[in-house]
């Protein structure tokens, strides 16, 4: 229950923080649920994911307000934004979120399918 509130509260904030998620996700964002994972945006339009100081993969990232996201329909209006990742050297392997909420400090993703939360905090 505790868990719930704080992800609901964090929610909150974002919503009330930035409301056109348009700040830049440059930088290193580490995954508030495990401080080894982390994904590094670089200003070439590239997307690092580490775990445990280990490269992963290596992504192209694009913010859109575009219908679909990944082959699935997705509202769209004033106050949506989306976040693509597809895999450099494999087009066909995309990874699509929808963007609740960027701060200076703070990142919520909800992944387009399986609704899965990511929070971040950036370093």
């Amino acid at each position: 229950m505790i868990a719930m509130y704080k992800v609901l509260n964090w929610v909150m904030l974002l919503s009330v923080l930035s409301t056109h998620q348009n700040e830049s996700l440059e930088g290193t964002w580490m995954a508030e649920k495990d401080s080894k994972s982390k994904w590094v945006f670089t200003n070439d339009g590239k997307c690092k994911r580490y775990y445990d100081n280990e490269l992963l993969n290596t992504y192209v990232y694009s913010l859109s307000n575009t219908s679909p996201q990944c082959d699935k329909t997705v509202p769209v209006n004033s106050k949506t934004q989306y976040l693509k990742l597809v895999k450099v050297g494999k087009v066909d392997s995309e990874y699509c979120y929808e963007v609740n909420g960027i701060t200076a400090e703070k990142l919520s993703l909800r992944q387009i399918g399986t609704g899965s939360l990511l929070l971040f905090d950036k370093q």
